[in-house]
């Protein structure tokens, strides 16, 4: 296998040096000329009191003149070559009042002056010319105010269409998953049943990227094939996190392979912090289905408490005169959640156009257990005053474990003529029942990233450099944890009835004509005793050097360059196995193939309001198979043992391992140039950024059919590890090569109409490359594709482009609160999709075909409003209440079924909002979440091929959840003990999320999530 770096990691090495080279002789040039004596220099720090802190982004300015700065990491500031003698200084942030300081400046010198920000400014008011704000002790600023605050600055002096979330305001959640709170900001939305992935402004989480001070972040996306590159965040830690920046509009110093734009994660500084500090939490975690604190059956057919401890200590502090900072920070999360979920299947017909009728009902029953711990580490270092170098390592680990159980009735053959949506009745003895279908399996992975970085910066040049190693596993097995990925018990020739109210009910009354709560009756087995077992690992090189060049003219401008450097290596193996209970007698479908012995001790769980009855009214208590007694019976009377119970499905096993091994690495150098300057009220920015993309995938040989096979004198049978071993002509596996190079086009423009009143404009070009199932797509053929190549080699996929224009007028309010409105579009050409037609062979039998194809445009247009304000102009218990809402539209063809196929999971309008009431003791915050009718998938007809009609159209119900966070904090007076009891619910009103089938009203799926709760308690000083 090759390895980077390769000739384009030398070709960036090469450009790097000539930059270095260059800087060195500005600095050496800059170095030799004298300042004149008559000037000097003023330089320092921005102190918050209120968070013991120093901050970035406050504004300091020369009074009566256009000479100012902006404060950046670890709250630096500089202003030069001012007159000599004493200068006054304005210094403004949001929130605060503003501060007037009188700094004398030395001839040829440079003044070390510290800042100090002004008090909590709760009227909105500003000082006046001179005012001195005596701060006689120190208080504490509200975690709304400063929250917004900080990242009201921030978007602020950016250049970028970006929003900001601090940290500040992260509450307490049970997982700690930083999702969960992108979820409230405009453009963006999270998966409909966890918070995994992120869309942004309606765009596939594919599009997304995802960084870490700028280095992008490894996930092994589940073990998915089809999921390479795409983000997961539930192995990001909250622990170290400053803020999180969402880019909806690259700029070229960004990477450029995020259509949708890129989420940055900034980490903490220690050298922000002026002290030592140390804060800690201790918290429990339920589902709201079972807050009981008593051990239960339920989980993995265990006895377990179902709510769970977790809790964070982290601590930071500086030496040698603040030159080192080091903070270190560890958490755990462990809770358990309940879902719950009711489907109804409906036949349409051999043509999808006759009157529907329900013919399967399935419950599914399912517990998580989630289990996450995270270590983080923070260095900074302050070598010289123009120096800094820092570094982060971060692990976050994560085991999860999963036992779902699925109940399912259904018709097996032929219906009763009065089968409708509202009530189902097979043919006498046309029924079945089927019980403990699912999946059981436990998932283990970890992610480890290590970012060393240095900034030098001298006069008006600044170089910085950052370098990444980012790793990310996902394991998954369940035979090698005690239990079975699924164990079936399965009832034939049953007659039944179930009936429900209308199409929109989940409640079922279902009555059977034999006792299904009795395992001696059940006593057919389908194949569905599984163990799979895969392994998915992604490993992240990345490295930077920028360099930016302050212009020395009469207007600010600057220049930036640089060049950049990434690999990622993919690696996936799967390998599962299907085994058939048959009992001591080694013959199925007999007597002795019933689950008396290996009952679980887990109830049958619904909260859809669904009833089982016997003929006779009497209710049925069904018990399911127990995975993990089952797996003990096999351990004993296994296939290859002296005694065996099980048969085993080898061409399953050996079909998967041949053809789901994945070898995968692409490398991406690049360089940029960018330029910017501001000319009165407007600031411009344009820049030009170069890719090279080189994708590396490890195929099979192309196979042979089993005529070729015939004809060559190979075996066809067995269809054991030798077959396939020679149907894949040895299964030597060769080295297949992509290059391609690209260059992207960026601007940026913003107008202020007034410090506050702001109009911005940007625009970028950005691309997707396609994926290795896309390029290379040997997953889930059968005999009668294999002839098909085009189904396999696709390596000439072209990857999408994309145009993103957006434009945004804002208006920041004082103290804290923002009021904007925006439109966007994003047109991306060459749309990767599947292809399907319709073939017959000599035979006149129809034959499926399809492959991944570029094809048409994709256009997301829409707009956003967003409105923040804390009300303390307001009389009263008012002024310490706020309000933000945020509201997103997509427009895309929807009248265009191929179309929305593409947008799939794309939700036309959402919405978010929330109020707060926070009076520095206590702190209520509600929010909502709301999202329209979605569409989720169609079937056609015939089956997944091309046709006018789509007979199964699905979509997802508007939908709408509440979360609550509620904090009280104790104070003791001469102490810096300040400990707060908090309580935060995630979907408080246990909102379901429902999928509807063709027509309105017409349920096909509800997701049952539960509440999620968490209390605690926690403290700093």
């Amino acid at each position: 296998m090759p390895t980077p770096p390769s000739h384009y990691a030398r070709a960036a090495l090469t450009l790097a040096t000539r930059l270095l080279t260059i800087v060195a002789a500005l600095s050496v040039a800059r170095a030799q000329t004298p300042a004149p004596a008559a000037t000097g220099n003023i330089a320092g720090r921005v102190y918050d009191a209120s968070s013991d802190q120093f901050v970035r982004n406050a504004e300091i300015s020369v009074e009566g003149t256009a000479v100012a700065s902006v404060s950046e990491d670890g709250g630096h500031y500089r202003l030069d070559n001012l007159p000599a003698g004493r200068t006054a200084l304005i210094l403004r942030y949001s929130g605060r009042q503003t501060r007037s300081f009188t700094v004398e400046v030395p001839p040829g010198g440079t003044v070390e002056f510290e800042m100090e920000l002004g008090a909590d400014d709760t009227t909105g008011r500003q000082a006046k010319k001179d005012e001195d704000i005596v701060l006689l002790e120190r208080f504490v600023v509200s975690g709304e105010r400063e929250g917004n605050a900080k990242a009201y600055m921030e978007q602020k002096r950016s250049m970028s269409m970006k929003n900001v979330v601090s940290s500040d305001l992260f509450g307490d959640i049970a997982d700690g998953n930083v999702a969960e709170f992108l979820k409230y900001m405009p453009g963006i939305t999270t998966g409909a049943e966890d918070s995994r992935v992120v869309r942004i402004r309606g765009l596939d989480p594919k599009y997304v990227g995802v960084t870490m001070d700028g280095n992008r972040l490894a996930s092994s996306a589940s073990g998915s094939i089809d999921n390479i590159g795409q983000y997961e965040f539930e192995q990001l830690s909250l622990t170290s996190i400053e803020s999180v920046e969402v880019n909806k509009v690259l700029t070229a110093e960004l990477e450029a392979d995020a259509l949708a734009g890129i989420i940055n994660v900034r980490t903490k500084s220690p050298l922000d912090q002026k002290r030592m500090h140390l804060a800690w939490s201790l918290k429990l975690s339920g589902n709201s289905y079972d807050l009981s604190l008593d051990k239960e059956p339920g989980f993995g057919d265990q006895h377990m408490r179902k709510v769970l401890p977790g809790g964070q200590i982290g601590f930071t502090d500086n030496y040698f005169g603040q030159k080192l900072g080091i903070s270190i920070s560890a958490s755990r999360s462990d809770y358990l959640a309940h879902y719950e979920r009711l489907r109804q299947y409906y036949d349409y017909g051999t043509t999808g156009l006759a009157p529907p009728y329900t013919n399967d009902i399935r419950i599914y029953d399912q517990d998580n257990r989630n289990i996450r711990d995270a270590l983080d580490l923070g260095i900074d270092f302050q070598a010289t005053r123009n120096l800094r170098f820092q570094l982060r390592a971060n692990y976050a680990s994560i085991n999860v474990e999963m036992h779902q159980y699925t109940t399912r009735f259904f018709i097996s053959g032929a219906p009763s003529p009065d089968t409708t949506p509202i009530y189902i009745r097979p043919a006498d003895g046309a029924g079945a029942l089927q019980l403990g279908d699912g999946l059981s399996r436990t998932k283990k992975g970890a992610t480890s990233t290590i970012m060393p970085g240095f900034t030098y910066k001298r006069g008006g040049l600044t170089l910085d450099g950052r370098f990444g190693y980012s790793k990310s596993y996902n394991d998954y097995d369940n035979l090698g944890h005690g239990y079975f990925r699924g164990a079936t018990a399965y009832m034939s020739g049953l007659t039944f009835g179930a009936t429900r109210s209308d199409a929109d009910s989940t409640a079922w009354n279902i009555v059977v004509d034999r006792d299904v709560g009795n395992p001696a009756n059940f006593v057919a087995y389908r194949r569905g005793v599984e163990s799979a077992r895969s392994h998915a690992e992604q490993e992240i090189y990345s490295g930077a050097l920028n360099l930016k060049w302050l212009m020395p003219w009469s207007v600010p401008a600057f220049l930036k360059a640089g060049v950049s450097y990434r690999a990622m290596i993919h690696r996936i193996t799967q390998r599962s196995a299907a085994y058939t209970f048959v009992g001591p007698d080694g013959v199925q479908y007999t007597a002795d193939d019933n689950y008396l012995d290996w009952v679980s001790p887990r109830p049958f769980n619904n909260h859809f309001g669904i009833n089982i009855y016997n003929t006779d009214g009497t209710p049925v208590a069904l018990r399911m198979p127990s995975r993990t007694r089952l797996a003990e019976i096999f351990r004993e009377h296994s296939p290859g043992g002296a005694d065996p119970w099980f048969t085993e499905d080898q061409y399953a096993q050996y079909e998967d391992w041949f053809l789901n091994r994945v070898n995968y690495w692409e490398e991406i150098p690049a360089a940029y140039v960018m330029g910017n300057t501001k000319l009165g009220r407007l600031q411009v920015q344009a820049g030009l950024r170069w890719e090279h993309t080189g994708q590396h995938i490890n195929t099979l040989p192309m196979p042979y059919t089993d005529a070729e096979m015939v004809a060559l004198g190979l075996p066809v049978s067995p269809q054991d590890e030798t077959y396939w071993h020679v149907k894949y002509k040895g299964g030597k596996r060769e080295w297949r090569t992509i290059d391609r190079d690209d260059f992207f086009a960026s601007a940026s423009a913003r107008w202020a109409f007034t410090p506050n009143l702001l109009l911005r404009a940007g625009f970028a070009q950005a691309l997707h490359r396609p994926g290795v199932r896309q390029l290379w797509d040997l997953s889930d053929l059968d005999e009668t594709e294999i002839d098909n190549e085009q189904n396999v080699d696709n390596l000439d996929l072209r990857p999408e482009y994309s145009n993103n224009y957006s434009v945004e007028l804002e208006y920041y309010f004082e103290p804290s609160g923002k009021l904007a409105a925006s439109v966007f579009c994003n047109d991306i050409k060459d749309v990767i999709y599947r292809r399907g037609w319709v073939t017959w062979n000599e035979d006149d039998e129809l034959k499926y075909r399809s492959r991944w194809d570029n094809g048409g445009r994709l256009t997301m247009r829409g707009f956003e409003l967003e409105y923040s304000q804390a009300y303390t102009f307001l009389p009263g218990f008012l002024r310490h209440t706020g309000l933000f809402a945020n509201y997103t539209q997509v427009f895309f063809d929807r009248g265009n079924m191929e179309k929305e196929k593409l947008a799939g999971g794309t939700a036309p309008r959402s919405a978010s909002g929330g109020i707060w009431f926070d009076n520095r003791r206590l702190s209520v915050r509600l929010k909502s979440v709301w999202t329209d009718e979605t569409f989720v998938q169609t079937y056609q007809f015939p089956d997944e091929g091309p046709a006018d009609y789509y007979y199964d159209t699905r979509r997802r119900e508007p939908f709408i959840t509440f979360d609550l966070d509620v904090e009280y904090k104790l104070k003791f007076k001469g102490s810096r003990i300040q400990p707060a009891f908090f309580i935060t619910g995630r979907n408080i009103l246990n909102e379901s999320r429902r999928i509807y089938s063709n027509e309105r009203g017409r349920l096909f799926d509800e997701y049952l999530l539960g509440a999620m709760w968490t209390a605690g308690i926690k403290g700093s000083f």
